[in-house]
């Protein structure tokens, strides 16, 4: 039989041995699935955000042509780069 002090020091061994690197492990893995998460949720948002900027900027166009003036053309043709600049650097090509 099993005395009560060399149960507790197994259950203590089991705990250092594969306890802690289990819930290590799994921590690791779900802060880098995390970041991933993040990393590509960023890059939608950037790619949606383009696209509504080309589409005011057809809009602003449209309008340019329509009555020879479009106030806000020079700044959506400005946030479109900043956009592109963005995506490259996350690594997405428009």
């Amino acid at each position: 039989m099993i005395g009560v002090m060399e149960f507790d020091a197994r259950i203590d061994g089991w705990v250092r041995e594969f306890f802690w690197p289990a819930l290590m492990g799994s921590l690791a893995a779900f802060a880098y699935l995390a970041l991933l998460a993040r990393a590509q949720l960023r890059a939608r948002v950037l790619a949606g955000l383009l696209g509504e900027c080309r589409r005011r900027i057809a809009r602003q166009e449209e309008r340019r042509a329509l009555l020879g003036h479009a106030p806000r053309l020079e700044h959506y043709r400005r946030l479109e780069r900043e956009l592109l600049h963005l995506l490259l650097k996350e690594g997405v090509s428009v």
